[in-house]
């Protein structure tokens, strides 16, 4: 069982086909308040369970403060295996591999930008990588509810499938690779994003097909990864957005 935090998040939630909200707990002093009651009404119309508590028990929950007075216990009802993209490229043109990234805001922010920006999937390593928290979900602004996670044990053979599927794998470089401007974009396609510290796996870059490189005009020596990742997913779907 899952725990998400947060109205959007919330509100993101109770659209999705992916979603099985349990129950939502509610801190006394925000059950007044507008958002708050729409939400609980379309809960009450789901024969979803609400309880009122304390807002230290909310904090005690989600072990953050940061949750706006309201939490979930959810699971994700609808999941998909590799074998399903490994099927069906034409469904999943787009999607992005996490290679062991850790921050869970990094992680949530480039599964919004995957989604609203037309990535239909996201897989990750299910060891030495951040999993599905309440930030990642939170920071996702309730993306991770409308878009495909696949966890995978093995990054290095599942890329090798990917590729026998006839996936082109793409990876930004920021000291070397082709000019983002100038990528040819093929399709279906996989973007890997690396670690943090480290960025992508020597055994990963081995496999890999095209490096991409962001033109820098300042003197800072790179970018976020979550940044990095928003440029390159923009150019890589812009002429289907």
């Amino acid at each position: 069982m899952n725990i998400i935090k947060g109205k959007k998040s919330l509100q993101e939630a109770l659209k999705s086909n992916h979603t099985q909200i349990d129950r939502i707990l509610v801190a006394y002093p925000q059950k007044n308040k507008p958002e708050i009651i729409s939400i609980l009404n379309q809960a009450k119309n789901k024969n979803i369970k609400i309880q009122f508590v304390s807002s230290e028990k909310i904090a005690e929950t989600t072990a953050e403060t940061q949750n706006q007075g309201i939490v979930a216990y959810i699971q994700i009802a609808k999941t998909i295996d590799l074998q399903s993209i490994l099927q069906n490229p034409q469904k999943h043109p787009y999607i992005l591999i996490a290679d062991h990234l850790e921050d869970p805001y990094n992680f949530g922010a480039i599964i919004r930008t995957c989604e609203v920006l037309g990535f239909s999937a996201v897989i990750y390593p299910k060891d030495r990588n951040c999993q599905i928290t309440p930030g990642v979900s939170k920071t996702s602004s309730g993306a991770i509810h409308h878009i495909e996670m696949v966890k995978v044990t093995n990054l290095a053979s599942t890329l090798k499938k990917l590729k026998n599927a006839g996936y082109w794998l793409y990876r930004a470089d920021s000291n070397q690779g082709q000019n983002l401007a100038d990528c040819r974009v093929n399709l279906p396609l996989a973007l890997i994003v690396g670690n943090e510290k480290k960025g992508i796996s020597p055994v990963i870059q081995k496999k890999l097909d095209c490096k991409i490189h962001i033109p820098q005009k300042g003197k800072v020596s790179s970018l976020n990864v979550s940044v990095a990742t928003g440029i390159i997913i923009y150019h890589l779907t812009k002429t289907t957005c």
